[in-house]
């Protein structure tokens, strides 16, 4: 089985200059400490990263990952203000031979994309929280244009928080 996960960038501040400029807020880099814990045990299973180029994407994931330096990581213009079809078409020439892949994005982009993973539409309502964290299986990722995709969790930040204590 293939994995995509999707992770909501973490808070950012408010709409000060332009919106592909807005940072993380110290909430928001919090949140991303705190993915980097989740996410530790887990960082040398998933072979390819995928960031947007907005800054709090790219904010988000660099903190999740923390110091690894080996690790595959693409930006795309693909995952902001894009039809999500577009990601997916891009994504299926780079899925050869992957396995698992973590995707950094914003939303309402993220729910029109796995509203069209799982149900071949974009007229779902997922309603993913900053930093929350989405699954979705597939058999293999070159058959992510003709085949469905499982929903294996939906996940808010504040669940997780709760679920999961990082060892000390």
């Amino acid at each position: 089985m293939a994995e995509l996960i999707f992770v909501r960038h973490a808070e950012a501040e408010q709409k000060m200059t332009t919106d592909a400029a807005r940072r993380l807020t110290d909430k928001g880099q919090k949140q991303s400490q705190f993915l980097a814990d989740l996410f530790a045990a887990e960082l040398t299973e998933i072979d390819l990263f995928v960031q947007s180029e907005i800054v709090r994407s790219q904010e988000t994931l660099q903190l999740l990952i923390g110091g690894a330096s080996d690790l595959r990581i693409e930006t795309t213009g693909l995952l902001y203000e894009v039809p999500p079809i577009e990601f997916i078409k891009w994504f299926k020439l780079k899925a050869n031979r992957l396995n698992k892949v973590l995707v950094v994005g914003h939303e309402s982009h993220m729910t029109e994309m796995i509203g069209w993973c799982i149900a071949r539409t974009q007229d779902v309502s997922i309603d993913i929280k900053k930093a929350g964290v989405v699954r979705l299986e597939i058999d293999d990722f070159n058959n992510i244009l003709e085949r469905k995709m499982s929903l294996t969790e939906l996940v808010t930040f504040k669940k997780l928080k709760a679920q999961f204590r990082p060892a000390p």
